[in-house]
């Protein structure tokens, strides 16, 4: 067969047909998706290999694990591919998931088909014992036993259609195609014909094959290749064993790989929440990329912004010849700008040169200069032996270090997260002594009205059934994450409010389902324009 090429603007060859037409002349079409998540498993299991000398083979991980299967059933899986949404840590919690093969059915049930359907609530209910399966037929039993009588997979019609009507798994492989590309009345008549006739030679009776019939004939709207659940289960799953075992290395991966479903703030957050030491960059001790060791998290230089890529490279190729001893010596050795020097004092990054760091910025304003003016007559080559004989007379007071609350605001400004503390562990004694439940405490206030307080890492609005925009919010306090619901009527008159990340105040009542705490949000403040008295 011969096709027309071309070359793609990424500059790869590829062919001049859709891939429908490639297809229908008879050549193989393959999907290639780029997951990051295999960079995260990879960058872990190589942190893990260097820091413990281990080697963890993740293509051979056992199928039930009690640390991972603690993980997964209690929804800690925030950083984990494909899991770590709210919703989906919600699910996770609900079905109790703990296996593989758990984890493949949440992934399914998830979507948007499963879930508009009730499909999802329904295996919920199944799985707590809360409502008895029942099944169409015998044969069904036997054939949708895993999924508790619900058909699921696409595969799935493959079962039913050669079980229960007779079909070869080629004609079976037809009706699966015809369900799920939406094909023509005619075809699928066909197919309900020989579907029909098939069920009668099994003995089904004919009201029994035509309700099956008809679920499989609706299937389209949310129906899923096993094959591809399976695929995506296996890495999350390769993902929830590496975090429980080795979370340090973990979020190093997933934060150097700017993957995720939230904001590196939030992978902070849990860092610290897996007891993790969250260290800040460091001109002589930080990679470029985020590191763990001894259950202790390095920032990466990458995280500091307008660092550019030259400067970030002059620093690690100067410290190889000798560690940076104070600020004039890295002046004097890094090619790099004032507002770059300024940001590294700022976000803590040169606090090992043992000055505080408004103590660095009055000696930036000193010695930069004369440095520039310095080596512009000096020239590049004697660099390094000038700094160790050069020294701009400097004569820096003593100046006390910037309280908590400014240096947690620099650091975010400049990293776009906080090193020194949570930002909300500013409040959090003001705000507990003031009535605020902790987002662990939350279940235990089913059906109250309470107040908490977070600051917002992700939201996502959706639509009623009445087309009425809703909005779901995700917070973090310092013990954890808890969601918020803003229906319809709230979300107008709230919606105004949310345009940073806050922290805020949310007034509002816990609703606990199936092993799962969501806060109806009924107020919202921001705690910056509140006065924690006045609350």
């Amino acid at each position: 067969t011969w096709v027309p090429l071309e070359r793609a603007t990424k500059g790869i060859v590829v062919t001049q047909y859709d891939m429908h037409s490639i297809e229908a002349l008879g050549l193989v079409k393959i999907d290639l998706l780029g997951q990051r998540a295999l960079t995260i498993v990879a960058d872990t299991v190589k942190m893990v290999e260097e820091n413990y000398g281990t080697k963890v083979d993740v293509e051979r991980l056992p199928e039930r694990e009690e640390k991972t299967a603690a993980l997964i059933r209690g929804g800690l899986t925030m950083g984990c591919f494909q899991i770590e949404s709210p919703g989906m840590r919600s699910l996770l919690q609900q079905i109790e998931a703990e296996t593989p093969e758990d984890v493949i059915v949440a992934l399914s049930l998830i979507r948007p088909g499963p879930a508009e359907a009730g499909m999802k609530e329904q295996f919920v209910r199944f799985r707590r014992g809360l409502e008895e399966v029942t099944y169409l037929h015998p044969k069904m039993e036997k054939i949708l036993r895993e999924t508790y009588g619900i058909m699921l997979y696409q595969e799935d019609i493959l079962k039913v259609a050669s079980g229960v009507g007779g079909l070869s798994l080629a004609e079976a492989d037809g009706l699966r195609r015809a369900v799920t590309k939406r094909r023509s009345p005619e075809e699928m008549a066909k197919h309900k014909k020989g579907f029909m006739a098939g069920a009668r030679r099994n003995g089904i009776p004919e009201d029994v094959a035509k309700t099956i019939w008809l679920r499989m004939a609706n299937f389209s709207a949310y129906s899923f290749c096993k094959a591809h659940a399976a695929t995506y289960g296996q890495i999350a799953y390769r993902c929830c064993y590496l975090k429980a075992h080795y979370p340090a290395e973990f979020l190093a991966a997933v934060l150097t790989n700017q993957a995720g479903y939230y904001p590196a703030s939030a992978y902070v957050g849990e860092a610290r929440r897996w007891g993790i030491a969250v260290l800040p960059p460091d001109v002589n001790r930080s990679r470029k990329r985020y590191t763990a060791k001894g259950g202790m998290l390095r920032i990466g230089l990458m995280q500091v912004k307008d660092l550019t890529a030259t400067s970030l490279k002059s620093i690690l190729a100067e410290r190889k010849d000798a560690p940076f001893r104070t600020l004039d010596d890295f002046c004097w050795r890094v090619e790099i700008s004032r507002p770059e020097v300024e940001n590294l004092i700022k976000c803590g990054a040169m606090d090992g040169f043992g000055r505080t760091r408004p103590e660095l910025l009055w000696e930036l304003n000193l010695v930069f200069d004369d440095i520039l003016e310095e080596k512009r007559r000096a020239g590049d080559a004697t660099l390094f032996s000038m700094s160790e004989t050069f020294k701009v007379p400097t004569t820096v007071p003593e100046i006390p270090d910037y309280p908590d609350f400014q240096k947690v605001h620099l650091e975010q400004e400049i990293l776009g997260l906080a090193v020194t503390c949570h930002p909300l562990a500013l409040y959090w004694q003001t705000l507990v002594a003031k009535g605020i439940v902790p987002s662990t405490k939350l279940p235990e206030y089913a059906d109250r009205r309470v107040r908490a307080s977070g600051r917002l890492v992700t939201s996502r609005r959706a639509r009623t059934a009445d087309g009425k925009l809703m909005k779901f919010l995700t917070l973090e306090d310092v013990h954890g994450t808890f969601e918020v619901i803003l229906f319809p009527d709230a979300y107008q008159r709230l919606g105004g409010i949310l345009l940073s990340e806050g922290p805020y105040l949310v007034w509002g009542t816990v609703r606990w389902e199936n092993g799962s705490a969501a806060l109806i949000g009924e107020n919202i403040r921001s705690l910056k324009d509140s006065h924690t008295h006045h609350m």
